[in-house]
């Protein structure tokens, strides 16, 4: 897995080419060729601090979505949000396309 921090993705992202993308995946999801599942919510031992699961497939793709919240750390000068976790397989050989 390639790990890009948000300032790297800043700078190589562009809001239209953040924007195509999104449109995009949902219209992919919508589409009858694809497969959302449901998204699987957690909490960690202080209710207040959650995690999510989402996943789904495509023709093409596969792929999970592990993001979470930690409600104390403003007070310790870390992110809300972690950043998520991402990967993508492709069906056709089982490895990142």
């Amino acid at each position: 897995m390639i790990y890009i921090s948000e300032e790297e993705s800043a700078a190589l992202v562009t809001h239209e080419l953040a924007f195509d993308a999104v449109r995009r995946a949902l219209v992919a999801a919508a589409s009858k060729q694809s497969l959302v599942f449901p998204a699987v919510l957690g909490r960690a031992r202080e209710a207040t601090n959650t995690f999510s699961i989402k996943s789904g497939s495509s023709n093409d793709l596969t792929g999970v979505k592990i993001g979470s919240f930690w409600s104390r750390n403003p007070a310790r000068a870390l992110p809300r949000h972690t950043p998520p976790s991402c990967c993508s397989i492709s069906i056709q050989v089982g490895s990142p396309p």
